[in-house]
């Protein structure tokens, strides 16, 4: 698989319920994730990264 970006050439796959799907996606339409889901999980892990 060849991704647009270079520097996010990693794939992580996640099983999740549908529940937790539509939650996600609530969570992606805010501006700064700019409707990306992908973007929602980069964060949280940014976020719970720069708790540590």
């Amino acid at each position: 698989m060849k991704t647009p970006n270079p520097e996010k050439s990693e794939v992580f796959v996640m099983r999740i319920s549908k529940e937790m799907k539509v939650k996600l996606e609530e969570l992606a339409k805010a501006p700064k994730f700019n409707n990306n889901s992908s973007e929602v999980v980069r964060s949280l892990i940014e976020s719970a990264h720069a708790k540590k």
